[in-house]
C-alpha cells in the first residue's frame, strides 16, 4: 500500500519534471493518476495520502488546488487570481462592472469570490468523497468549475484572462480604458 508521503513525493517530482494530463472527453484534467504508478486495484480502492496541492490552467486562468484529509472527511480547496481591480481613477466602469460581477457570482455559488489587495480571487472550498479517487476529485471541481464558467466570461469582457496577455501588457479591455485627451 502507499503511504501519503511517497504519492505527495510523486505528485511533486511529476508536476515539477514533466507534465502530466488526464484527458476526459477530450479535455485535459489537472492530474493523471496513472502517472503516479499505481496499479488498477489501486485506483479502486482511492489513494491513501492525507494531503497534496496541483495546479492547472483553465480557459486562460491559473487555479490552484489544496487537498486534504481530516477529521473522517476530505476537501479540496480551490484558489486562484483571477484578475485585477483597476482603480476607480483608472477606470470607474470597469470596477463598477466588475464589482457587479462579483457580487453576482458570490450570489449564485455562495461566497466564492472577493476583492483582496487589489485583486479579484477564487476562494472555494469543495467536498471530496473519500477513498479519494480520480472521479471523485474530477466531478466536484469540474461540476463546480461549469457553474463558475459564466461569471469568467464576465470577468473577461472588462479584463482579459491573465494567461492570455503577455506580463506587462494591462489586461483591462480597450473599451474601458479612459481615453487620453492631449491639450
Amino acid at each position: 500500500m502507499l503511504r501519503c508521503g511517497l504519492v505527495q513525493k510523486h505528485v511533486h517530482t511529476a508536476m515539477e519534471n514533466s507534465s502530466f494530463t488526464l484527458i476526459l472527453g477530450g479535455q485535459s484534467l489537472p492530474i493523471d493518476f496513472h502517472g503516479l504508478g499505481l496499479v488498477e486495484e489501486e485506483m479502486r480502492e482511492g489513494l491513501p495520502c492525507g494531503a497534496f496541492s496541483f495546479h492547472f490552467s483553465w480557459r486562460q486562468y491559473k487555479f490552484r488546488g489544496d487537498y486534504r484529509e481530516a477529521g473522517g472527511g476530505a476537501a479540496l480547496t480551490l484558489q486562484s487570481d483571477l484578475c485585477p481591480m483597476p482603480f476607480s481613477a483608472e477606470s470607474p466602469q470597469a470596477r463598477i462592472d466588475l464589482e457587479a460581477v462579483v457580487r453576482a457570482a458570490n450570489k449564485a455559488l455562495g461566497a466564492v469570490l472577493r476583492v483582496e489587495r487589489g485583486h479579484i480571487a477564487l476562494h472555494h472550498p469543495l467536498e471530496i468523497p473519500l477513498p479519494l479517487t480520480a472521479v471523485g476529485l474530477i466531478t466536484p471541481l469540474t461540476a463546480f468549475l461549469i457553474r463558475l464558467s459564466p461569471y469568467l466570461d464576465c470577468l473577461g469582457l472588462v479584463m482579459a484572462p491573465p494567461l492570455s496577455q503577455p506580463r506587462g501588457v494591462s489586461l483591462l479591455r480597450p473599451a474601458y480604458r479612459r481615453s487620453r485627451q492631449r491639450a
